[in-house]
């Protein structure tokens, strides 16, 4: 009786002490939080824009759509922040999350209008310049510019499992396994007290 008590005890600590909670994102994602110092630069003044990306140490890749068209390659730095989660285990240990940042300056095009920044790699998106105050001596048209590059599409298809969805097919397939094994625990424990009588 005391071992059946003993695996009943290290089996619940197993499943309620070490769950975690799922750390799923929203989906489908939320647009990447993008600040951009001077949203109404003057013309051949310039801005930083600074994007959040992941993973740390990866590449993004600025591209304003002015006339020439500038490009910078700017590496995903870290910036830790704490995590919390609902377990035993995970309250008991400190857990770090690094989220990123990357950040890229330019010169405003020399033109009025409003410009596209656009990003891709390890942060993916796009926000807007508007450029005031272009000299007079600029030319009011100006040639059209390249197209951006194009963000990729949204997968289609529902929201993705992340743990959180109610009793999975996963949690049905232990508890049933756990209830076997208890069984068979229980026979073994009947057939051995069991006299044999020949």
């Amino acid at each position: 009786m005391k071992k059946l008590a003993l695996a009943l005890m290290a089996s619940s600590a197993m499943v309620l002490g070490m769950g975690m909670v799922a750390n799923a994102s929203t989906y489908p994602p939320a647009a990447t939080p993008t600040t951009v110092s001077d949203s109404t630069p003057a013309a051949g003044s310039s801005f930083t824009v600074e994007v959040a990306c992941s993973p740390i140490g990866d590449s993004v890749v600025f591209v304003l759509n002015s006339t020439p068209v500038q490009t910078v390659t700017a590496i995903c730095v870290g910036e830790s922040s704490e995590l919390t989660t609902g377990s035993l285990i995970g309250s008991l240990i400190a857990q770090v999350s690094t989220s990123g940042i990357a950040r890229a300056t330019f010169t405003a095009p020399t033109a009025e209008g409003v410009f596209t920044v656009s990003f891709s790699g390890a942060a993916v998106g796009s926000t807007s310049i508007s450029v005031v105050g272009a000299p007079a001596e600029a030319p009011p048209a100006a040639p059209a510019a390249p197209a951006a590059p194009a963000a990729p599409a949204a997968p289609g298809g529902g929201l993705p499992a992340t743990g959180s969805n109610g009793i999975g097919s996963m949690t049905l397939i232990a508890v049933g396994l756990f209830g076997a094994g208890a069984g068979l625990f229980a026979v073994s424990q009947v057939r051995r007290r069991q006299t044999v009588i020949a």
